[in-house]
């Protein structure tokens, strides 16, 4: 669902509600790797055949904005709620659906058209995640590799045409650590 709060031409508020869900793949529920000894075979990681889908619900609002012909700019909030994340055991291990948590942030960017055929571009972006096993879980190691994000990242950029019809386009990226 999406909804638009509009006062005037020069304003627009805008959210969003979702959902999306990852329906379990094949590697979910059939894999199986064993340790092999001769003519033993150990199970170590096997799918799990109760792995349900793992469900996100989403939150935003943002706002948009051209104050003038030569300048955007647009700042987004947002919110996720994970819930039956993947997660695993001791061996010999099933995938399970045992992490859950949310994840919060802000993205903005912004555009200035310096000259005709030149642009500046900017944008920045935060995620706090908080990710936990569920309680009686014996997952481990949890959600590790689940939240392995950057906390912030940036990005700057200036991009025009030159005569002769060349192009130049540099872009500066920064990314918080994982």
């Amino acid at each position: 669902a999406r909804a638009a709060w509009k006062p005037d031409d020069s304003q627009l508020v805008w959210g969003s509600a979702s959902r999306a869900v990852r329906a379990p793949a094949r590697l979910d529920r059939d894999f199986a790797l064993n340790f092999v000894i001769g003519a033993l075979s150990i199970p170590v990681i096997r799918g799990g055949p109760y792995f349900e889908s793992e469900v996100a619900t989403l939150y935003e609002i943002g706002y948009p904005a051209q104050p003038i012909r030569a300048l955007s700019y647009s700042i987004t909030a947002f919110r996720h709620n994970y819930d039956k994340l993947r997660s695993g055991m001791p061996a010999p291990a099933f995938s399970e659906n045992q992490i859950e948590g949310f994840g919060n942030g802000v993205e903005a960017w912004g555009t200035l058209q310096a000259l005709p055929n030149w642009r500046l571009s900017a944008g920045f972006s935060t995620l706090r995640q908080h990710l936990r096993v569920r309680p009686g879980s014996p997952d481990p190691t949890g959600p590790i590799a689940l939240g392995n994000d950057p906390d912030h990242q940036w990005l700057l950029r200036s991009a025009g045409t030159l005569d002769g019809g060349h192009e130049f386009d540099v872009i500066m990226r920064r990314g918080g650590s994982l």
